[in-house]
């Protein structure tokens, strides 16, 4: 099983260990420093209305891990047992390689909140990352079982739309910094990638 999906990954697994090497760096040396300040500075001065806040806090919740466990479970419901499968294994591989890039660079997060700060680490995103296993996964999903081309492109639409508002709405409420949405986009991307590439074996 792991000869199969370093072989047809190797490539991948090449690009996603090059990845965090550059985030060593980037944590390091702090690379990323003016445009993250910049974008935090922008957010707290602009981001002021109450109502903007609340609508970004219900859409940061989509991509908190009881919703996507929520999700997850779902799809026990759905007739192919596969989907929940490889969709929970994909979640759990996911949170626990965002949970231990916390740990090792141990960023802290923005000073200041739109919303109460989370405990954990910053860099990289762990929602950014697990929204991108999940809704990322459910598109593949859909395109791969749905017949109907209406209703698939209707749910990749609104999967995608939820993934990338989860994103920005970690940057909108100030508890991440732009790269660690970033990275956390990157790393989950080949992540996925590389459990379709061995799905599709």
């Amino acid at each position: 099983m792991i000869k199969k999906y370093v072989k047809v990954n190797k490539y991948y697994l090449i690009f996603f260990l090059l990845i965090i090497l550059l985030m060593f760096f980037v944590n390091k040396y702090s690379l990323f420093e003016n445009i993250d300040n910049s974008i935090s500075d922008f957010v707290i001065k602009n981001v002021n209305n109450a109502k903007v806040i609340n609508i970004f806090h219900v859409i940061t919740y989509l991509g908190s891990a009881r919703v996507l466990i929520i999700i997850t479970l779902l799809t026990l419901a759905i007739e192919n047992r596969d989907i929940f499968d490889e969709l929970a294994i994909n979640l759990s591989t996911t949170y626990l390689i965002s949970y231990a890039l916390k740990k090792i660079f141990r960023r802290e997060r923005p000073s200041i909140n739109l919303i109460k700060k989370p405990k954990d680490f910053s860099f990289p995103s762990g929602h950014t990352m697990c929204s991108v296993s999940v809704y990322g996964y459910l598109i593949y999903a859909v395109n791969k079982y749905l017949k109907n081309k209406k209703t698939k492109v209707l749910l990749t639409i609104l999967l995608s739309t939820i993934m990338f508002l989860v994103m920005a709405s970690r940057i909108i409420l100030n508890v991440h910094y732009f790269s660690d949405v970033l990275f956390g986009f990157i790393l989950s991307i080949i992540l996925l990638k590389m459990f379709i590439n061995y799905d599709r074996i």
